[in-house]
């Protein structure tokens, strides 16, 4: 698909936003399948094999991911990785206390990307243990944005 510039000089065909919608555990470092997009006018996030976003056009990016994990034993911490080209390029981390709870892991960056990069969220718990991430349009997600 072609660019589509805006009065400001973007191309709003390099934006999208997709969401876990269905069910999956995450222990190690694992990738979040986001199968389901909110929007993606450039088609630009394979929501069906690899689970990522390709940028189309070089510039600058708002990135904002989140991993939501459910049941959290106490003192685990879960952790939500932003990929870039394959390779971890930034976490945050939120840990548990006492309780078992739901954990809201999420991050934002604004990260200047080439035409051809790509983007995936992965996540983890700190322990050996298996947890199953939140699914719906607010909690397991990547949202990207081009700035300039």
């Amino acid at each position: 698909m072609g660019k589509a510039i805006n009065a400001t000089g973007i191309d709003t065909n390099s934006r999208a936003s997709a969401y876990r919608n269905g069910a999956q555990n995450i222990s190690s470092p694992t990738k979040i399948q986001l199968e389901t997009e909110n929007y993606d006018p450039g088609a630009n996030f394979d929501n069906a094999t690899n689970y990522r976003w390709t940028c189309p056009t070089a510039g600058k990016y708002l990135v904002t991911w989140q991993v939501v994990a459910t049941s959290v034993a106490a003192n685990e911490c879960v952790a939500a990785y932003l990929y870039k080209n394959g390779s971890q390029l930034t976490v945050s981390q939120q840990c548990n206390g006492a309780n078992s709870n739901t954990i809201y892991t999420p991050g934002t960056a604004v990260i200047d990307l080439a035409a051809g990069d790509y983007l995936e969220v992965w996540g983890a718990i700190s322990s050996a243990a298996s947890r199953a991430v939140a699914t719906g349009q607010y909690r397991c997600f990547l949202d990207i944005s081009p700035v300039a």
